[in-house]
């Protein structure tokens, strides 16, 4: 599994550089994405019911669509959860790519966007974007194309 991180300061066109990047990624590859968020958001919409399921106080709520699945646990980065547990599971799972936005301390190689100053970077410096927004994603991926595979310890 390879594992890519993007990071820089807010506002330098991240998500828009991982966007174009998923858009060049082949169809036949599985990807996936990890997203550091330092506040506390609402992922599931309140009144739905499985926001009522969480609420009521299930250690986990599943909810399947026709298309889609997802997972609420009452658990983050306070409680224990770490990137490096979620790359295992991913690598467990067959995933063939990781995005990671944020978590500037890990040590994955890393794509940095804008002025973010390299040593606020714990992982290997693949190269600098100026702007994340002004990308083209088949040019970044044919530049990772060939990073060593990430492997759990």
């Amino acid at each position: 599994m390879k594992v890519v991180g993007v990071a820089g300061r807010r506002n330098t066109g991240k998500t828009t550089l991982l966007e174009r990047l998923l858009e060049a990624v082949p169809e036949s590859v599985r990807v996936a994405t990890v997203k550091s968020i330092h506040h506390d958001i609402e992922f599931d919409t309140e009144g739905t019911d499985t926001h009522r399921h969480r609420l009521a106080g299930a250690d986990r709520v599943i909810g399947i669509t026709p298309t889609q699945s997802a997972e609420f646990r009452p658990v983050g980065k306070e409680d224990g959860v770490t990137l490096r547990d979620r790359l295992v599971e991913l690598h467990e799972q067959g995933v063939d790519w990781v995005f990671v936005e944020g978590f500037k301390t890990a040590a994955l190689p890393t794509i940095l966007v804008g002025d973010i100053e390299e040593t606020a970077v714990e992982g290997d410096r693949l190269f600098r974007v100026p702007d994340g927004t002004a990308v083209d994603g088949d040019e970044i991926f044919d530049r990772i194309r060939d990073i060593p595979d990430w492997k759990p310890s």
